[in-house]
């Protein structure tokens, strides 16, 4: 899969002015392991299904998940989400995605293929695009105290930047669910099936509860409730930009200031005013 022009895809080059935007989020009792994780593995382990049957870490999976093309996916059949992102690719009025200007596009065709460089055929925002959105923009940072998790969004629109990632998290969350689900539900059908030949009583007891383990696996997935994981609040937007900070516009104004005031010294002197008249 290839990416189309992603650096100005998102946001017009006008749009120079970013906010913070930041989200808290914990694990949830099903993605903390209180459902005996490492006794469900033994159990697993030992009605030959590899260890696998714990909660297998569902909190380290869900921050994987937000970078996740499965998360991509997700987000691009959410509409309201990618006119947000895609913004300037975006017309209100027209309801549809633009297209490039025909002869600029003509022009950097012209010049790729002079190149060598391949061409792209011109496509609406799909899952590259919200891949490389998600790795570049989306930032998880850990908290090394606490199992808490902050996940956050540098964008122009801080009221868009919070239903961004509110989609991303929940997106995240939903295809942990929906992933555990079916895992508990294999699981459970193994487990039946060997019930019905199994001798051993030792073998029958760990069957026995590994369907336990799974039903309850089962009710804490169908409940409507977060699964992986749940945010302490809603995501939060500075008050203020962010970007570019106040220090840097104060000290690059100074010299485009002096580098005016000569310019404007010099027009006048061409056209022949008296510094006393100004």
């Amino acid at each position: 899969i290839v990416s189309r022009d992603w650096s100005s895809d998102v946001c017009s080059s006008d749009l120079s002015y970013t906010y913070s935007v930041k989200m808290l989020v914990g694990p949830t009792k099903a993605a903390s392991g209180s459902t005996n994780s490492s006794s469900l593995s033994s159990i697993a382990s030992l009605v030959g299904l590899g260890g696998q049957g714990g909660s297998d870490n569902l909190f380290s999976l869900y921050k994987g998940a937000l970078h996740s093309p499965l998360v991509a996916a997700s987000i691009v059949r959410q509409p309201e989400i990618m006119h947000l992102i895609f913004s300037s690719r975006w017309s209100e009025a027209d309801q549809a995605w633009k297209r490039p200007n025909s002869v600029r596009r003509a022009v950097v065709v012209g010049i790729e293929r002079i190149l060598g460089i391949p061409v792209v055929p011109w496509a609406p925002p799909g899952v590259a695009d919200v891949q490389a959105f998600l790795d570049l923009d989306v930032g998880i940072t850990d908290d090394r105290r606490t199992p808490l998790l902050t996940v956050s969004l540098e964008w122009y629109d801080p009221v868009a930047a919070t239903k961004i990632l509110s989609a991303v998290h929940q997106s995240a969350d939903v295809i942990l669910r929906q992933q555990a689900l079916e895992r508990a539900e294999n699981y459970t059908n193994y487990a039946m099936r060997e019930l019905e030949t199994a001798n051993g009583l030792e073998y029958r007891q760990a069957l026995a509860a590994l369907l336990v383990q799974q039903e309850q696996q089962k009710m804490m997935a169908s409940a409507d409730l977060p699964f992986t994981s749940q945010q302490f609040g809603p995501a939060i937007a500075s008050i203020r930009p962010t970007s570019p900070p106040a220090s840097a516009l104060i000290v690059l104004s100074l010299p485009a200031g002096f580098f005016f005031a000569v310019f404007l010294l010099f027009l006048f002197q061409r056209l022949g005013w008296d510094e006393r008249e100004l």
